[in-house]
This record gives C-alpha cells, sequence and structure tokens, in this order.
C-alpha cells in the first residue's frame, strides 16, 4: 500500500563531515513522532559512537536514536511486515553448529557423503567433526544472506550435492529461516502489500559502504512505501563500478578467447589502479544501488593540499592514474609523512610503533587531540588485548586517552578471551602466531608474570627453533597426512634443549 511519493535518496560524498551535515538536516526536518527514536542504520558500533557524539557538539544534546546494524535492521523490516515463526534461531550459525555436528556425529547414508565420512573415520576425540561442522555452518549462514535463492532451489528440488542433501536434513516441516522470510517479503511488494504504518515515515542508512544484495532488494522495497536516506561515503565521484584490476584483466585473458577479451576490455579499464585493485566490495556496492530507482545527491570535496595523501585522494576521486608513464609524475615535499607503511612482526609490536607514532604527532601538532584520532583495524578484536597492554602501561606524558569501539563481550574481558582462545589452540593447528597472540593477552602475561623482555625472548626461541605449527607428529597428521615432525612444537623444544 502506496501513501504518497515515497522515495529512495542516495547520498554520495568523500566526506563524512558533508554527509553528517546533510544527515542533521534531514533529521531536523523529519516528520516522525518526536516521542519515537530515530532509526539510523550503520555498519558498526562505532559509526554508531561518532555520530552520537557530533550530534551532542552540534546540539548539545543526543537522545532518542536508534542504531541497528544492517542485519539487524532487515530483520526488523521482515517482523514490521511478516509473522515470523519463533523457531527462526535454529538457523543462527551459532545453533547450525551444533545441529550440523549432530547430524555428521550420526549415521549420514553413503553415497554423497562418503567422501565426508572417509575424512571423519579417524575422528576419535570429535574435533575433526566440531571444525568441520563449524566450517559448513559458516558456509550456510552465508549463503542465507547471499544465496537465498539457491537454498530455495535446494529445498524445492532437492539437490544431489552433499551440501543440499545436509541442508535438507536440518529443516523441519514447520521451520522457516532467512530465505523464506524474503520469499514472503518479495509477494508482498509484487503485491503492492506492504504496510506503511508498521515502519518509521523516514529511515536512514549512514556511512554503509556494502550491503548484501538480498539487503538492497529489501531497503529498494521499503522506500515504495516510505523516505528512506542512504548515505554514502565513496571516494570517487566517477561511475567506478566498471573499473578492473590487471590481476583481474589478466585471469579474464587466461580463460577467454582473444576476441572475447578484446569485446570485455571495451567495457572495463583500470582507470585508478588503487581504487580498482582494493575497492572490489564498494564497486560491487555501487553496481547493485545504480539499478535501483532513486534520487540523487553529490557533495564531493576537491581534498586540498601538497602532501602525499591529497594526492592520492584526488587520483581516487577523478579515477586519475599517476602510475602511467606517460603522465606527470607528483612529486612529494621533503618531509612529508602524510602516507606511512610500517612493516611489524608482530601485533604487538604494531600497537608499540602506532604508539610512539602517536606521540610524535602530539609533539608536532599541539593543537592534535587524541578525540581527533581514528584507528582503523581489519578486526580490532584481535589487538585488543595488545592495544589494552601498550596503552595502559603508558604513563606519565607518555599516557594517551584512548577508547575501544566494535568489541562483543569476549573483547571486553581478558580473562574470557584467553579462557576462550585456549580452547581455539586446542582445536586448531597450534600455530606459532597463534600461540603468540594468546601470550600476548593481557591476563596471560598477569598470570605468568611475563613482561615486555620476557615475551621478546619467547618470540625469539620460537623464530630461531624453526616451530611453525603442530604439537607433534601425531597432531600434524590430524590435518595433513603425510607429515613429519618438522617444524612442530615437539621439534622446536627437542632444539631449544
Amino acid at each position: 500500500m502506496k501513501i504518497g511519493s515515497e522515495m529512495l535518496y542516495f547520498v554520495q560524498s568523500n566526506r563524512l563531515e558533508k554527509l553528517f551535515d546533510r544527515l542533521c538536516h534531514v533529521l531536523a526536518d523529519s516528520p516522525d513522532d518526536p516521542l519515537q527514536p530515530q532509526e539510523i542504520v550503520v555498519q558498526n558500533p562505532g559509526m554508531a559512537r561518532w555520530i552520537s557524539q557530533q550530534k551532542a557538539l552540534r546540539n548539545g544534546i543526543a537522545a532518542n536514536l536508534s542504531f541497528p546494524l544492517p542485519a539487524r535492521f532487515i530483520w526488523q523490516i521482515f517482523a514490521s511486515q511478516l509473522e515470523l515463526r519463533n523457531d527462526a534461531g535454529v538457523f543462527e550459525r551459532e545453533v547450525l553448529l551444533w545441529r550440523i555436528f549432530e547430524q555428521l556425529a550420526g549415521s549420514l547414508p553413503g553415497g554423497m557423503f562418503a567422501e565426508i565420512q572417509t575424512y571423519l573415520r579417524d575422528d576419535h576425540d570429535g574435533r575433526k567433526t566440531f571444525n568441520l561442522a563449524g566450517r559448513i555452518a559458516d558456509l550456510f549462514d552465508q549463503y542465507l544472506v547471499y544465496r537465498p535463492d539457491m537454498l530455495l532451489e535446494w529445498e524445492s528440488k532437492q539437490g544431489a550435492e552433499w551440501q543440499a542433501l545436509l541442508w535438507n536434513r536440518l529443516l523441519t516441516p514447520a521451520s522457516e529461516h532467512r530465505a523464506h522470510y524474503l520469499q514472503r517479503f518479495r509477494q508482498k511488494v509484487l503485491q503492492d502489500d506492504l504496510n506503511p504504518l508498521s515502519l518509521p515515515r523516514q529511515l536512514y542508512l549512514f556511512g554503509i559502504s556494502s550491503l548484501a544484495p538480498v539487503y538492497l532488494e529489501v531497503i529498494h522495497g521499503v522506500s515504495k512505501v516510505t523516505d528512506l536516506y542512504l548515505f554514502h561515503l565513496s571516494p570517487c565521484r566517477e561511475y567506478w563500478a566498471d573499473l578492473s584490476s590487471d590481476r583481474e584483466m589478466a585471469r579474464k585473458r587466461a580463460g577467454s578467447s582473444g576476441r572475447k577479451i578484446r569485446r570485455e576490455e571495451e567495457y572495463y579499464f583500470t582507470g585508478n589502479p588503487l581504487l580498482a585493485s582494493q575497492g572490489k566490495v564498494g564497486r560491487e556496492f555501487v553496481s547493485g544501488i545504480c539499478n535501483l530507482e532513486m534520487i540523487e545527491e553529490e557533495h564531493y570535496d576537491d581534498p586540498a593540499g601538497r602532501s602525499m595523501l591529497a594526492a592520492l585522494q584526488r587520483d581516487i576521486l577523478d579515477l586519475a592514474d599517476h602510475s602511467d608513464p606517460a603522465a606527470e609524475k607528483i612529486m612529494a615535499e621533503e618531509g612529508d609523512r602524510s602516507v606511512q607503511f610500517h612493516s611489524c612482526h608482530s601485533r604487538m609490536r604494531e600497537v608499540q610503533v602506532l604508539h610512539d607514532r602517536l606521540l610524535e604527532m602530539f609533539e608536532d601538532d599541539p593543537e592534535l587531540k587524541p578525540g581527533d584520532i581514528l584507528v582503523m583495524a581489519p578486526s580490532m578484536e584481535e589487538y585488543a588485548s595488545a592495544i589494552r597492554s601498550v596503552f595502559d602501561g603508558a604513563e606519565g606524558n607518555t599516557f594517551i586517552p584512548w577508547a575501544l569501539a566494535d568489541r562483543s563481550f569476549r573483547g571486553e574481558e581478558p580473562l574470557v578471551d584467553s579462557f576462550l582462545s585456549l580452547f581455539e589452540l586446542c582445536s586448531g593447528r597450534c600455530s606459532a602466531p597463534d600461540v603468540i597472540s594468546f601470550l600476548e593477552n593481557a591476563a596471560v602475561l598477569r598470570r605468568f608474570k611475563i613482561d615486555e623482555e620476557g615475551l621478546a625472548t619467547i618470540r625469539s626461541w620460537i623464530r630461531e627453533s624453526g616451530i611453525r605449527w603442530g604439537l607433534d607428529r601425531e597432531h600434524r597428521r590430524e590435518f595433513v597426512a603425510d607429515v613429519n615432525e618438522a617444524h612442530s612444537w615437539s621439534f622446536g623444544m627437542n632444539r631449544l634443549l
């Protein structure tokens, strides 16, 4: 049921501050009930904290805001439009793991499961079964988001592959999962039967850099009955969904005839090599969003300054390529440190170098404050213990106020993290980096009274003794059939002694 001229608004900028200005303007004109929380979908909790802080600085207060993550937001939409059953939790990743473990540990029929049965034949303590169940649970969980139509096809046609057979063994006559909800939601969109009264009059997605195609489909469907604003932080103002890196073009040449690849090269080009090689996820998102009916807004700024960082930003913004031999070369000014690369031997050392570099920056720029700095990592959980050890261990003038976002309960509690990490070590390959990471945990360091000098000595022993992975020969053979004891922990300990 459409009640007006509702639409999807796609707001783009290369500056987060510009997007925030536009968000504040839209929120000020929001027709929603002032007692109803304004929902702003964010990619991670760190972005939610930044929006709250900036809104409080601008208005003196930030209240009645809700920041669901994309998966939670999509679930809320389904709940507002569909009747959901209470057993959907049986298809959550954590529950799937144990349900799959039960199937693998039970009596699987032969035929398509013969390869799995052979792999698990020597699993006397269940560790291989548990690890395999975890891998399959991860895979099925991704299928629910990125391949829902394939799962529905498996259920309707009873696929002959082992994954399809295992999936169907997990189903019950009354069970429903996210792919079923998506199917029912699609029917409501096609029948123009969405209920706008169950949704806020305006919805906002801020700082989103990528979304699964299924999520984009749901968002586009919702925009037919309510205004939806998608604020996209984009590094490039040109259309860059058709970029292709040199490596990708090489793969296409290797798998295509010469005539076909010449036709493809007419539609694909490298543009900026950094964006082409590192922006694949963003390209796919831009490609998907541009196929939707929407109103676009652009608020791009040309990066100012003559630093190397500004030059890189300008090249990406305009798809320029100064690595081309014919292009004009850009010379960095003497002393320019706007772009730096540091090679470190461990996460602990990375954080130590970061701390030293921050102290240098504060000394060089007295106006710079800790609140002006954002440190990002692929997985902040993996650095949590090292960050706590280094930043909390600093005293006097070397102490830097800090806070961590995007962390689970495990990341908040070093003791819980060390306990769970120990289980992961026992069930995994027990590699040298994993053991070192476990030792770097603040709770472990405190329990065994290991200081920084002692930790450095342990790293040196591991490196010089040639330890790579595996406790001994028997443990290594659980992962590789034909392997000896070389470079295991037993091998390394014998060399040390």
